[in-house]
């Protein structure tokens, strides 16, 4: 089975015909695909999506107590976000931070990284080739190239984010093809088994 072929079975089942066929384009493109990523229909929507863009939510760092507030993407599955399931307790959502990729380089830089070791490293991350960063290039909610480090969690009561600021709040919604590639990159990520450890 040709590779691409695999891939098929493993596209989303509920997108129309048009929408898959799109999406798969996009997938063989791939990674010239930036302007893709992200789709410009949802913006207004008062529900919260997984991979959506928001500003000014809490972030920390541990075992820095300070919290501040700043650009996150939702990790959260859309249906456990969702205002209108009810609810036992008030869930979290969960997200990651996102920096501008200029900031994360220079970050790099200062632990004496090498030149050549950035220039490496910035391809890598632009090709979504580092497991714990996604890649965010620039649109309009974003000024400049960004990256969501996935392996820095954060949590908050969805109390902190009442419906009617979803929309204000909200930076970019990913596409099909954007939201197809952060679940796979969150699977690499969290849920990946090769540790090569018997746990009997």
């Amino acid at each position: 089975m040709k590779i691409f072929d695999e891939i098929k079975l493993y596209l989303p089942k509920y997108l129309s015909a048009d929408a898959l066929e799109d999406l798969f384009k996009n997938l063989k493109d791939f990674p010239n695909i930036n302007e893709r990523l992200y789709t410009g229909i949802l913006p207004d929507e008062d529900d919260l999506f997984q991979g959506d863009g928001l500003r000014k939510m809490l972030v920390i760092n541990l075992p820095n107590p300070d919290v501040a507030e700043g650009p996150v993407m939702v990790l959260s599955n859309t249906c456990d976000t969702s205002f209108e399931n009810p609810r036992l307790i008030c869930p979290a959502v969960i997200y990651c931070p996102i920096v501008k990729l200029s900031k994360y380089l220079h970050t790099l830089r200062s632990a004496s990284v090498s030149e050549a070791k950035l220039v490496a490293r910035e391809d890598e991350i632009k090709r979504q080739r580092v497991s714990e960063i996604f890649f965010l290039p620039e649109t309009g909610g974003l000024p400049e190239d960004c990256v969501a480090l996935l392996s820095h969690v954060n949590s908050c009561d969805m109390d902190y984010l009442n419906p009617y600021a979803v929309k204000e709040k909200r930076l970019f919604s990913l596409s099909n093809t954007g939201l197809f590639f952060f679940v796979f990159k969150l699977g690499i990520h969290f849920t990946r088994i090769r540790e090569q450890i018997d746990r009997k």
